[in-house]
């Protein structure tokens, strides 16, 4: 399966940004761009843990730290945004990369946990 195709099941899952990024830093696939800097802070934040209080950045857009599990996951929720601009990230860590998923805030928000969780545990499974 192509990266691009576990892109696509995160969207058919309702994710309305999906993305899955190296524990190296690159880029993989997904419909939108974290910068390289913002791929490697959250690569470092999910692989060491470190200070969350100033929150996050991805594809240009702040979010605050709901809860961390270093080598696990990450919970993100947007910030300083109108209502209808509010986002729900959960970011599962495998070997190799993070798979992330992104719903409106409010909007089945737990099926985004348990898509992203799923194919989080395909990749480690596949040594990914």
């Amino acid at each position: 399966m192509s990266w691009d195709a576990y892109i696509s099941n995160l969207e058919t899952a309702g994710c309305k940004y999906a993305a899955i990024v190296g524990l190296d830093g690159s880029f993989w696939a997904g419909n939108f761009s974290p910068s390289a800097d913002e791929i490697r802070i959250l690569v470092k934040l999910a692989t060491k843990g470190g200070e969350t209080s100033n929150g996050i950045r991805l594809a240009g857009w702040d979010y605050t730290v709901v809860s961390m599990e270093v080598n696990e996951n990450i919970k993100l929720k947007r910030k300083n945004c109108s209502a209808e601009e509010k986002y729900f990230v959960y970011c599962g860590v495998t070997k190799k990369a993070i798979v992330i998923g992104a719903v409106p805030t409010g909007a089945n928000e737990r099926n985004c946990c348990v898509v992203v969780a799923g194919i989080q545990d395909y990749l480690i499974n596949a040594n990914y």
